[in-house]
């Protein structure tokens, strides 16, 4: 159990030996020199007292609140929904009653980004290579083995995936999609912990991050661009090319392809951050994924231009429009991020989990998904089968999958 005993004594430590170097090295009792080498050895000592609290205390809420306080400078924004809110009715934006308007919807959706009504089911992919060889995952004790499917789609624009095998398998596959971050190994951690269960885990990374090339263009309209990331998408719109599939059609294809070959119907699906916001993306399109539990993935418009994520009090302003991924006007303008939640929950044996971490340093923080997940869950109520919902994490400040989310993901999936 924590006590106060457990840290005081280290912090108060600190403050004597900071008291004294300060006063010796006013009296010149010590050489300028001596003192930096002395405050060096200070500053290490401090950073091993703080990796000693945050070991200590990572499970206490308060700690975590502190975190984010002395980070912010502002924690009650992280604690309620933000007054300005209570002028948009999340009910009013979502435009789904039924299942009809489920079914209209979606095609029109993927119309846009395939340019037909839908899936493009015969898409596989264009090489798989079996047992592949790969030193950062040969320490996972549950693997059996690595498969990479790439998928190669225009402007030399490429996906490659990771199917990890588990030794004991039970069945079941879980879609894991990483962030802007970079490359799935961030992800290895979950991938491991799927595989420990059982579960297939096909991995992907966001175009141009990871093992995923990031070609330039030589446009027509514009010359030869060097690729800029994510917002180089905005360039490539053409009336028969939706840059948007770029991030989706490499699911599509590996879903395609195991469903063939594996004879499988259901998936699970998760992602952090813009992975996440590809689950929420792809969950809408595609009704094979029976779960999907995005973490910290996006926000409506309303609430990113709100605090605590647009919060000039803090100083810490994060811009309301993300990359291109995030808001693509048309696709919007089709369905909104409420709309996406509905699709992306609403059928027989489908769910969806949102996981927010309430004190996230980088994005999407705070309890303001609260605001809409009555409307959105109603919304699926109302359709007839489905289920939606939200989960507040407290226990960290990171931007990540943490274990609570971990333990949400396993208790929902595990019933598929």
């Amino acid at each position: 159990m924590f006590t106060v005993k457990k840290v005081a004594w280290p912090l108060i430590i600190i403050f004597i030996l900071l008291m004294m170097g300060a006063f010796l090295g006013r009296k010149n009792i010590i050489p300028i020199n001596q003192m930096a080498e002395n405050y060096e050895r200070i500053e290490t000592f401090c950073d091993e007292i703080e990796e000693l609290c945050h070991k200590t205390l990572r499970h206490e809420t308060w700690y975590q609140r502190w975190k984010y306080g002395r980070f912010f400078g502002d924690l009650q924004s992280a604690d309620e929904i933000p007054v300005l809110a209570n002028k948009t009715y999340p009910a009013r934006l979502i435009g789904i009653r039924d299942a009809g308007d489920v079914t209209e919807i979606r095609k029109r959706l993927l119309s846009y980004i395939w340019k037909r009504p839908e899936l493009p089911r015969e898409r596989v992919p264009d090489e798989i290579v079996a047992n592949v060889q790969d030193n950062l995952y040969a320490d996972i004790s549950a693997l059996e083995r690595i498969t990479s499917y790439r998928v190669k789609m225009e402007y030399g624009i490429e996906s490659i995936a990771y199917h990890f095998f588990p030794k004991i398998p039970n069945g079941k596959f879980v879609i894991y999609h990483q962030g802007h971050g970079g490359n799935f190994v961030l992800g290895k951690l979950e991938i491991e912990k799927f595989l420990a269960r059982g579960w297939s885990v096909i991995a992907f990374a966001m175009p141009f991050l990871g093992m995923n090339p990031a070609p330039d263009f030589d446009l027509p309209k514009y010359g030869y661009i060097k690729n800029f990331g994510h917002d180089t998408f905005y360039l490539l719109e053409r009336d028969d090319l939706a840059p948007i599939k770029f991030f989706l059609e490499p699911v599509a294809a590996v879903v395609n392809f195991i469903q063939k070959e594996y004879q499988v119907d259901c998936f699970a699906m998760t992602g952090l951050s813009g992975g996440g916001w590809t689950t929420v993306l792809y969950s809408a399109l595609d009704e094979r994924i029976c779960y999907s539990i995005p973490v910290s993935a996006n926000l409506p418009i309303y609430l990113q231009a709100l605090p605590p994520n647009h919060d000039k009090k803090s100083g810490k302003i994060r811009k309301v429009i993300g990359d291109y991924d995030e808001f693509v006007p048309a696709l919007n303008q089709i369905a909104n991020f409420l709309e996406l939640s509905v699709l992306g929950s609403a059928g027989p044996n489908r769910k969806q989990i949102q996981i927010f971490n309430k004190y996230d340093r980088l994005a999407y923080r705070g309890i303001v998904a609260r605001h809409y997940e009555n409307a959105v869950s109603n919304a699926v109520r109302e359709i007839g089968k489905g289920a939606f919902s939200v989960v507040i994490d407290d226990t960290h400040t990171d931007h990540k999958i943490s274990d609570l989310a971990l333990a949400v993901v396993f208790a929902n999936i595990s019933h598929m």
